[in-house]
């Protein structure tokens, strides 16, 4: 990976950078993974006031680690009535991690001086800083790419976010959480239920740890269908957390397993034993290496193939559920 030192100035001249505008919007996964360049940021240019263009739902991971000084919501509708806001601010630099013609468009229209992103079909004209990404690296070594362009050298990957409040529910503990979701349509990316209750009733009966199963509305009746297949009782907070709800149950808990989702950053993040479960996706490409992260992946010819709809889904039925246990027992430090 190229290294450079911090020296913004040489590009830009000294006091050149007072206000920089940093767009990521989503998704929760991708604004934790933008972290370690909000803190590179931060650290190169020491006296410029920076925002983040981001949805208010993520404000509370990331503006009380001090690295942004400023949040702008994002609406989802009606996005270009912020054009007048962002055009008064003056910004001398912008950022784009969203890489959306949308965010490219934004950054033009706002007026910053300096326009840096990656390169994305016509949209490369409305940027200064038009720049080709690498490829088959992970995303943080991406953004790491893009900074340099700037004298900004990026070489601390390590991911973070704000410390999440102590979730109100009473949960039983210790507990290992599990959530057995994938993103919208990925069912592709999902172990079978009757291995995640096979592995739950294990976990309850055998290593004497509560099970906590997470996820949005969408996991719901699959958390039902998988507390009926077990012999134990989980505990099931499908649908009734929030995104800080769910960080501050994550936090509490002894190790999480997920699929390449979200909340997997955000356990990362938080510093918790994290299991993800990869199957059509590539975790060279969706994750930071860390010594908190434990990927669990069959090696199939068919792999990455991207589909989110797949007639065997093979890279994931064939994890077997002593091959996770054999991961947590090593986490938690068990014997036998």
């Amino acid at each position: 990976m190229l290294k450079m030192p911090i020296n913004p100035i040489r590009q830009f001249g000294e006091g050149g950078v007072k206000k920089i505008l940093i767009f990521k919007w989503s998704a929760l996964g991708d604004v934790i993974l933008i972290v370690p360049s909000l803190r590179v940021i931060r650290r190169g240019f020491p006296r410029a006031e920076i925002y983040l263009l981001g949805k208010k739902e993520y404000k509370e991971f990331l503006h009380p680690l001090g690295y942004i000084d400023n949040f702008i919501e994002f609406p989802e509708q009606n996005w270009r009535h912020l054009i007048p806001k962002l055009r008064r601010e003056n910004f001398d630099l912008s950022i784009d991690f969203q890489n959306t013609w949308r965010s490219h468009f934004l950054a033009f229209r706002a007026g910053a001086k300096n326009r840096l992103g990656y390169r994305r079909k016509g949209g490369r004209i409305l940027l200064t800083i038009a720049v080709s990404g690498p490829e088959k690296v992970h995303p943080v070594e991406h953004q790491a790419w893009l900074l340099s362009k700037i004298g900004v050298s990026l070489d601390d990957f390590k991911l973070e976010c704000a410390p999440p409040p102590k979730p109100s529910f009473q949960l039983r503990r210790p507990y290992i959480a599990i959530l057995p979701g994938a993103g919208k349509g990925w069912d592709s990316k999902c172990w079978s239920e009757l291995s995640f209750a096979r592995l739950a009733d294990i976990l309850i009966k055998r290593l004497k740890y509560e099970v906590v199963f997470l996820g949005g509305k969408r996991e719901k009746d699959k958390v039902g269908r998988i507390k009926k297949a077990m012999k134990e009782k989980g505990q099931d907070l499908a649908g009734q957390t929030n995104l800080i709800q769910l960080a501050g149950v994550i936090k509490e808990s002894s190790a999480f397993i997920s699929h390449d989702t979200g909340p997997m950053h955000l356990a990362q993040a938080l510093e918790i034993p994290t299991i993800a479960l990869f199957g059509p996706t590539d975790p060279r490409r969706h994750t930071v290496p860390a010594a908190n992260l434990y990927i669990v992946k069959k090696e199939l010819s068919c792999q990455p193939c991207y589909r989110k709809k797949c007639s065997h889904q093979q890279c994931m039925q064939l994890i077997e559920v002593e091959e996770i246990l054999g991961k947590i027992k090593q986490i938690l430090h068990i014997n036998g």
